[in-house]
């Protein structure tokens, strides 16, 4: 395969605990408890391998339900001889919510390893800014994209431990370049 791709019922893409490697047969993603079924979209280095699911074939997957702590799905490809095989292990975990403040005028995006956008509720504050709430996992790494207006932005990365529960996020808008030298 030359990569695969795991979204949960509300489309959302999930990331493994390593990223994909064509020669690494196993992953494990850990997912929200909330999770209920997983879309597995595996991708063939060729058109012409046939690619299985839990021994379905791709074009006839439907969504795969998560049971209880852990479920363990085996992608398939063969063509000719040919033959590979991958395990994926998803272990459902339960997540905490943190919650990002921004002033009026910025938004804040929140991604996991893979770069997959996460979901939010995005509240309006009293005070006029906002309030992003993510359920992340204990554990996984992500990182987060502010911007205000087009021009400034500030990102940081973390682990859901390493953060209070309520983050007030400023993006600076001072100019950063005061001089320029042409010669």
């Amino acid at each position: 395969l030359s990569g695969i791709r795991v979204t949960d019922q509300e489309g959302t893409g999930q990331a493994p605990t390593v990223s994909f490697d064509p020669e690494t047969r196993e992953y494990t993603y850990r997912v929200l408890s909330t999770v209920t079924s997983v879309n597995i979209l595996p991708t063939a280095f060729r058109k012409n391998y046939t690619v299985r699911v839990n021994g379905t074939l791709l074009s006839d997957l439907s969504p795969i339900p998560l049971t209880g702590d852990s479920t363990t799905v085996t992608v398939s490809l063969s063509q000719g001889k040919a033959r590979g095989e991958y395990t994926l292990t998803f272990t459902r975990a339960a997540g905490q919510t943190v919650n990002f403040r921004t002033d009026a005028d910025t938004d804040l995006k929140v991604y996991n390893q893979n770069e997959e956008e996460l979901r939010t509720v995005k509240v309006r504050e009293v005070t006029g800014g906002w309030r992003y709430a993510y359920t992340l996992i204990p554990g996984e790494p992500y990182h987060y994209i502010a911007t205000r207006g087009e021009y400034y932005h500030v990102t940081q990365t973390f682990t859901m431990e390493a953060l209070p529960a309520n983050i007030k996020v400023t993006v600076p808008t001072e100019d950063a370049l005061t001089s320029l030298t042409l010669g």
